[in-house]
């Protein structure tokens, strides 16, 4: 993700908070525990304030 993100913040894009499967003890899809890291990190209090953006086609 290093390399994403420093070409994502180069382009203008810098999103608040990221999140991989690393974060969550590399337990990802189809579970939502990386979901859950974001709104731990950004201390929101409902997870309809949560916006999950992907890059592939299964995250679609």
């Amino acid at each position: 993700m290093e390399v994403v993100v420093a070409n994502a913040m180069k382009k203008g894009y810098r999103p608040d908070f990221h999140v991989t499967p690393d974060a969550t003890h590399s337990i990802g899809r189809p579970y939502p525990y990386m979901i859950y890291r974001n709104v731990e990190e950004l201390k929101l209090t409902a997870a309809w304030k949560v916006v999950k953006v992907g890059d592939t086609i299964s995250d679609m």
